[in-house]
């Protein structure tokens, strides 16, 4: 399924050991309790030193407040940055 080939993705590129990662909608296709697992492997990937930028539309509030920093953009500007 997609799902499936979207984890297997994810987990591939954890794997590479990486000092920044850049995820573009990591959870697209995921169910809502999957996506929530998958933001919390990426914030403990993120504790482990290595930088995670993720692109997320209409993320669930679960998921939003788990962020550290956020950067929300209006048509192409950037109109706040800080913590959630």
């Amino acid at each position: 399924s997609g799902g499936q080939r979207r984890r297997v993705t994810l987990a591939t590129t954890l794997l590479a050991k990486r000092q920044l990662l850049f995820c573009d909608e990591p959870t697209t296709g995921l169910d809502a309790a999957t996506a929530l697992v998958v933001c919390r492997r990426l914030q403990d990937v993120s504790r482990l030193g290595v930088t995670v930028v993720a692109v997320l539309h209409q993320p669930r509030r679960e998921i939003f407040v788990a962020l550290d920093r956020v950067a929300l953009l209006v048509r192409g500007r950037l109109r706040v940055c800080g913590t959630p």
